[in-house]
């Protein structure tokens, strides 16, 4: 037992510093984008991925963000009385949205949607030895696969937290409209949230989408890296990623949470 458990930290250890090296490697790639002649294949990569990470996935934050925007007024409705209702429903759109539900739901929408594919390409490449290819024509392949991935996943998560928060609201306004008696313009409705996120809340989820972003992308390109010779491999990279992916993305999340507001 404790000769498996010494190999599984041996593991552990390994991995993390391939992710750090990969993490060295990434960050002195990136400088090829002040290459005007590499810069408009850099921005092409990362427009794609961009658009199918942080722009395609607007119709499913849309959709969850609104169901849970309208959950959250049906469930406070009764158990607050008109005169409070959307101070209360400030308060907890607060606590238990922005700070903790929008992160933690985008993200595994980004893990299971965006990185996956990603995982799945690089994968796919390495098995192919298309990376190989690649370096003999004297292109660098952690430029054109790894940056735009490195930079997009980030943002993409930011945007996604946007989308969430904006049809949360929206959809909450529309729910407390219909129940709420004293019938709240939307301005009013929105300042009273807003006026309930401090500067420390609204650092802290951008926080939350940059870093989290960051290891989401990292982590789907080293396991797809990771890929042996045979096309079996890339079902065990997916899994293995997102397992990874999900396990350190909701330590983050916590993380971030205790220090900021424990």
């Amino acid at each position: 037992m404790f000769t498996a458990m010494g190999r599984s930290i041996r593991e552990s250890i390994y991995e993390l510093s391939d992710l750090f090296a990969l993490v060295y490697i990434s960050l002195k790639a990136s400088m090829g984008i002040f290459n005007p002649s590499h810069r408009s294949i850099f921005m092409s990569r990362f427009k794609h991925h961009l658009y199918y990470a942080g722009v395609k996935t607007l119709y499913i934050v849309m959709v969850i963000s609104i169901l849970l925007g309208a959950l959250l007024v049906s469930q406070l409705q009764g158990i607050t009385d008109g005169k409070n209702f959307v101070d209360a429903y400030a308060w907890l759109y607060v606590i238990f949205i922005v700070r903790e539900l929008a992160p933690l739901i985008c993200g595994i929408i980004l893990i299971g949607r965006s990185a996956s594919a990603i995982t799945a390409e690089i994968s796919y490449l390495k098995i192919a030895n298309e990376f190989d290819v690649l370096r003999g024509l004297g292109v660098d392949p952690v430029f054109i696969f790894l940056v735009p991935v490195f930079l997009a996943f980030p943002l993409s998560l930011v945007l996604m937290l946007i989308y969430f928060d904006a049809f949360s609201i929206l959809a909450g306004y529309i729910m407390v409209s219909w129940l709420d008696p004293t019938h709240h313009t939307l301005i009013d409705f929105v300042t009273a949230i807003v006026t309930k996120i401090s500067l420390t809340e609204a650092v802290v989820t951008i926080l939350k989408g940059v870093i989290g972003g960051f290891f989401i992308a990292i982590i789907s390109i080293y396991f797809g890296s990771k890929a042996g010779g045979r096309f079996s491999e890339m079902s065990k990279a997916i899994s293995n990623a997102t397992t990874t992916q999900l396990i350190i993305f909701f330590m983050i999340n916590v993380m971030l949470s205790v220090i900021a507001y424990g």
